[in-house]
């Protein structure tokens, strides 16, 4: 057959039988060593070499089995038929298949590239179409194939795409069992699919059918499902959809009534809250349902309700009955009909916002607020005088928006707020504008809330509701939210909602403001990222504080972080990671605690192990391909100007803009990761940190020096774990800070002293580690500032191989990863040097590096751009950047290297957009001040430029720690690569550089020793 003479002529026997020769077997593994540069045919004939060999009874049949797998694998991707791979590999092929194709299927989902939508929907056609109808994860596997198309469908607005996304979902549906807790998800995304095919068909069956999915789905979610929220949501759609298509003349006489009931609610509190009697007088003559019966209905409810109340009413009876004879009076027959009323105005679509208004806006951007707040009052009131409330609603509106956004909260500005919004509201009623009178109706609804007026929000809720049941479930959960006594559910809630703003449509801004105003009052106005614990962990966790670990302490933190945990391990993405971080960070130090007390041989690793679980997570989750900061759009342009303003007059405005400008920034990161990973399913879960024991079987003659945030020096080696030093934490970080700002300006290391805690376990890792070995330090808080290696007498970089690193997990990924293959032609080395023509030398530190390698391409002034390192870099093995670094302590998140632009000015690789570029660098050198500068965030995650180079692929990161002399730092990295392309080794290399430029001004001595190696040593 002609797989059988494949064989034979791939392994140069005659017989399968033969295959089991000696000389075969060193053939065939001779084959798979050269496999990558193999066709698809030959690929798929070795699979079978490796299949039929695995079949014999060997010692090596596993491993040969795992081999014609991966082999498998890659022809099934490259286009083979699923009926040329062995029927009993199949479910294993689908499974390794799929799992190679997810990080294409999320880099589809967070770029929306046409071309990567096609690459990842190509490959999962072909997944599926090898996907058995019995294998276990046949819906995932559907799934994702659907969200591609979906994805698909948006770019292309395919309704052919759409349906067929039906039919996928359908048939995961088919294969999903009706007792699997994802199934009501399942049913959702079938709802949101039909939904979407009626946009395309306008077909009544289609939003019938979107309907029942949902329905469905909230029929068997359990009552906590978080998701119900999203369903109420879709359901309320897609009722608002099927009711604006039905006229108002076919309304029943209870729904007219309702609405008739609803606008005397309204037009009686108009009423009742108005103080001064002119203005009564006008609100009479404005409000028709104020002469209506039903106006009298409401009121004798009022007087009735205040009457029960009797004291404790907010509104006194004499009062109301006041009120309620003049609008007897106003009766034009005591005898009609009690439902007659104004009929509601007829809703018309509404027009264009008025040009008065979008000057005004163009105004409030350029942060011209006085001129804006003249022309929208001027508009405001020609638009009343005029007769013409399109315009007097709009104007009023941006009015509203104008003082909540650059005055509030100035005395006043909350009456000017409930002012702006209620003449809105009135307005927009009497143009029949739906959407302007649902903007308007939200705001006031959101000033009723923070008077805590009870009976307005009675009242304006429903109206609101009528007119915008999408929003319904938002505002549910934000009344909930202050009404709330329990802070930690009042918190959770309002997250929820700034998270879910977007149901608000235009107004999602504006909603999303408030709700983060709220969060930071609950944070004690307080602007940080650090978040308050949750109120049941709070005082567990400052008792173990304040008295140390008692009784069943640590079983209630391990309880509640068990919780945090699985959390954690579906979150993929890194804001979560981050949130996560800063809520529980004291409480995983106060479980380290309770587990360091503890008796036992294991109790120092289980103590490191709780520290670890809360280490980096979001750096982790970067080298894993999850959704990152990078998921955010990358183009800067403002942030970059912003940026050259303070470097150009770094005075407290331009820096009060700068981080307004991160904030913005920031926020547009959450939303975009957010919204990513909502629409990427897979079967497997985020990564898990490593565990010390598993760390111990990498390490071989290395060990760690472990730095807990709790005040415990931890030395691991592969056969220990032991404490070797003990410090306060907050006095290490004093000490810290004063050598890391002596040795930045040039003092001599042997002549600071160095850190006491240092001195006291040195002789400790002399004893326990051999000489030569690589010792990787994980710092925390502020030993990040300081080189190590350049400490003790004798240094540890003159005794070992020294290498700082985020984290354990982070390590492990690095110790596991390899070292990449060098090219035929040897070591790559890409350059990118003085971008903007003011450093004198970067341009010889880059050549002088480059001469080296065996291969070397360098780019210089303008021609060292941004672009430029995102398209050479992937490719090289050695990465030198000779430019400018941008660094502020309290913003290490927006650390960047100042390139070039493509069209010209300045160009920014910010810290967030490093890892949008994968690389395979053994080493990336960075001779730019603040390069290696970083800083601990949320708690616990590291955040530096190094930091996100290991994590976009590099192995080992030279930077410097503080602002270098350009002389100094060329002359420092030329004689580093000279050492390190010879010898391979960083930290060799590096010990080797600052000997032979070592000197005595103090120029030289703080710029050699500024450099920290990051990584590998």
């Amino acid at each position: 057959m002609a797989v059988h003479a494949r064989l034979v002529a791939v392994s140069g026997v005659d017989d399968l039988a033969d295959l089991m020769t000696p000389e075969a077997t060193a053939e065939i593994r001779r084959l798979y060593s050269l496999v990558s540069s193999y066709d698809v045919l030959s690929q798929h004939t070795l699979a079978w070499a490796l299949y039929y060999r695995s079949l014999f009874p060997l010692a090596s049949a596993a491993t040969e089995r795992e081999l014609a797998v991966a082999l498998f694998v890659r022809c099934l991707l490259a286009g083979v038929e699923a009926s040329d791979i062995p029927d009993d590999l199949m479910d294993e092929v689908v499974n390794e298949a799929g799992r190679h194709s997810t990080p294409p299927l999320r880099e589809a989902s967070r770029t929306k590239d046409s071309s990567s939508v096609e690459d990842a929907l190509r490959l999962w056609r072909r997944i599926a179409a090898a996907c058995r109808e019995t294998h276990p994860h046949r819906p995932v596997i559907l799934n994702n194939l659907a969200v591609l198309l979906q994805l698909r469908g948006k770019l292309n607005d395919s309704a052919e795409d759409d349906r067929e996304v039906v039919g996928l979902l359908e048939q995961a549906m088919e294969a999903t069992p009706g007792d699997a807790k994802d199934q009501p998800l399942r049913l959702f995304n079938l709802g949101v699919s039909r939904r979407r095919m009626f946009d395309h068909t306008r077909d009544e069956e289609d939003l019938d059918e979107a309907i029942k999915y949902f329905q469905r789905s909230l029929e068997i979610s359990p009552e906590d499902d978080p998701g119900r929220q999203e369903t109420y949501a879709a359901l309320s759609e897609a009722y608002r959809v099927g009711a604006s298509r039905m006229r108002i003349d076919v309304l029943s006489t209870g729904e007219k009534l309702r609405t008739q009931l609803s606008e005397a609610v309204y037009a009686v509190c108009q009423l009742i809250t108005v103080r001064d009697l002119e203005e009564k007088k006008r609100t009479i003559e404005r409000l028709p349902q104020l002469r209506s019966r039903a106006a009298l209905s409401v009121l004798d409810d009022f007087i009735e309700n205040a009457a029960a109340l009797g004291t404790d009413s907010p509104l006194p009876v004499p009062f109301l009955r006041a009120h309620r004879k003049v609008l007897a009076g106003l009766q034009e027959s005591p005898t009609a009909e009690e439902t007659s009323t104004a009929e509601p105005p007829e809703f018309v679509p509404p027009g264009p916002v008025p040009p008065q208004v979008v000057e005004a806006q163009s105004l409030l951007a350029d942060g011209r607020v006085e001129e804006a707040d003249v022309l929208l009052a001027r508009t405001a009131e020609r638009g009343r005088s005029d007769d013409d409330p399109h315009t007097e609603g709009h104007a009023e509106l941006a009015l509203h928006d104008l003082v909540f956004g650059s005055l509030h909260p100035a005395p006043g500005s909350v009456d000017r707020l409930a002012g702006h919004a209620a003449a809105a509201q009135e307005a927009f009623h009497r143009a029949g504008n739906r959407d302007g009178l649902t903007s308007a109706l939200r705001r006031r609804l959101a000033i009723a809330v923070h008077f805590q007026d009870a009976p307005m929000v009675t009242d304006l809720m429903p109206r609101l509701i009528v007119l915008d049941p999408f929003g319904g479930v938002w505002w549910h959960a934000y009344l909930r939210a202050i009404d709330s006594d329990d802070l930690g559910y009042r918190r959770a809630q309002l997250e929820w909602c700034v998270d879910h703003a977007w149901r608000l449509g235009p107004d999602a801004a504006h909603y999303r403001a408030v709700c983060e105003r709220k969060l930071a009052f609950l944070d004690g106005h307080v602007a940080t990222e650090e978040l308050t614990l949750p109120a049941d962990l709070a005082a567990l966790v400052e008792g173990v504080e304040r008295n140390g670990p008692t009784g069943n302490d640590g079983e209630r933190l391990a309880a509640a972080l068990e919780r945090v945990e699985a959390m954690r391990s579906h979150a993929q993405s890194v804001t979560v990671q981050r949130s996560l971080s800063a809520v529980y960070t004291r409480a995983y130090q106060a479980l380290s605690l309770c587990t360091a007390k503890a008796v036992g041989p294991g109790a120092v690793e289980a103590s490191v192990d709780v520290l670890e679980r809360n280490s980096s997570r979001s750096l982790l989750l970067q080298m894993d391909g999850g959704a990152s900061v990078n998921d955010a759009p990358s183009d800067s342009p403002h942030l970059d100007e912003q940026v050259s303003a303070y470097i150009r007059e770094p005075t407290p405005h331009h820096l009060k803009l700068l981080t307004l400008t991160f904030d913005a920034r920031r926020d547009q990161e959450r939303r975009a990761q957010r919204g990513i990973m909502r629409r990427v399913a897979g079967p497997s879960r985020g990564p898990a940190p490593i565990r010390v024991e598993g760390l111990r079987a990498l390490l071989g003659d290395d060990a760690v020096l472990f730095f807990g945030a709790t005040g415990r020096a931890v030395l691991i080696t592969s056969d220990d774990c032991a404490v070797v030093g003990e410090f306060e934490p907050d006095a290490l970080d004093r000490e810290a800070g004063v050598l890391h700002r002596r040795l930045s300006e040039g003092a001599p290391p042997a002549a600071l002293g160095g850190l006491p805690v240092l001195d006291e376990l040195t002789p400790q890792v002399r004893e326990r580690v051999t000489e030569g070995s690589r010792l990787f330090v994980v710092p925390s808080g502020r030993l990040w500032l300081v080189p190590l290696g350049i400490l003790g007498e004798p240094r540890l970089s003159d005794v070992y191989e020294v290498a700082t690193v985020p984290s354990l997990s982070v390590l492990a990924r690095l110790l596991r990863s390899g070292p990449a293959p060098e090219p035929s032609g040897g070591a790559l080395m890409v350059g990118l040097a003085d971008s903007d023509g003011s450093l004198r030398h970067a341009r010889d530190e880059v050549d002088a590096a480059a001469a080296h390698y065996p291969r070397s391409r360098v780019w210089t002034g303008g021609d060292a751009t941004v672009d430029t390192y995102r398209t050479a870099a992937p490719g090289a093995n050695v990465i030198h950047l000779a430019c400018h670094g941008f660094y502020l302590p309290d913003h290490p998140d927006f650390s960047g290297l100042r390139l070039a632009a493509a069209r010209g000015g300045p160009g920014m690789l910010w810290y967030f957009d490093i890892g949008r570029t994968r690389l395979a660098a053994s080493l990336v050198v960075l001779g730019a001040c603040h390069a290696g500068t970083g800083g601990v965030l949320s708690g616990s995650e590291y955040t530096g430029i190094p930091g996100a180079l290991l994590a976009a692929g590099a192995r080992s990161v030279l930077a410097p720690l503080w602002a270098v002399d350009d002389r100094v730092t060329a002359c420092l990295l030329e004689s580093f690569h000279a050492s390190y392309a010879a010898t391979g080794c960083p930290a060799s290399a590096l010990r080797e550089a600052q000997r032979a430029c070592g000197g005595d001004a103090i120029d030289t001595v703080g710029s050699v020793h500024a450099f920290q190696l990051f990584g590998l040593s």
